[in-house]
């Protein structure tokens, strides 16, 4: 099997990832997994992350919070990257849970995962979205998250 006609990531990197996103305590549970194919049968975990204030700042999972640790917050995706080894060629993959439960995590809209996507030489990012699992190629996904970030902030411009 090709590494190209795989569909959705390896079941155990997304219960990994889901794993992982137990230890956020932020309202919005989020978890990532790094992982590379071999031979497009299996997988190599690289890294794992979870979404959670910096030390030393406090998060008590209240929507004022969350409101803040939007823009404080460190991402799944960015300590994935930190904790990760020999991330170079892997793909990410990216999930947001409800009780331990994979939910739709919306398009791409992080342009600073994107960055570092691109600068650690990611090669895919996964998310599960409405429609199911989207393999978007790093520049793929940081295009349209920079579009998707622009247009949040129009939107919120407007309110």
């Amino acid at each position: 099997m090709a590494v190209q006609n795989v569909t959705t990531p390896p079941d155990f990197v997304i219960a990994e990832a889901l794993r992982e996103s137990t230890h956020s305590p932020c309202q919005s549970k989020r978890g990532a997994a790094i992982f590379e194919l071999v031979d497009g049968r299996w997988a190599q975990l690289h890294g794992l992350g979870h979404n959670a204030p910096p030390e030393g700042f406090l998060c008590d999972a209240s929507d004022a919070c969350k409101q803040v640790c939007r823009r404080t917050a460190i991402h799944a995706e960015q300590m994935a990257i930190a904790r990760g080894w020999q991330v170079r060629g892997c793909d990410l993959v990216h999930v947001k849970a409800v009780d331990c439960v994979l939910v739709d995590s919306g398009p791409p809209s992080c342009v600073e995962c994107s960055k570092l996507a691109i600068l650690f030489g990611l090669v895919h990012v996964w998310l599960f979205e409405a429609s199911g699992w989207h393999r978007y190629p790093v520049r793929e996904f940081h295009l349209r998250s920079v579009f998707n970030a622009a247009a949040k902030l129009g939107a919120e411009a407007v309110k």
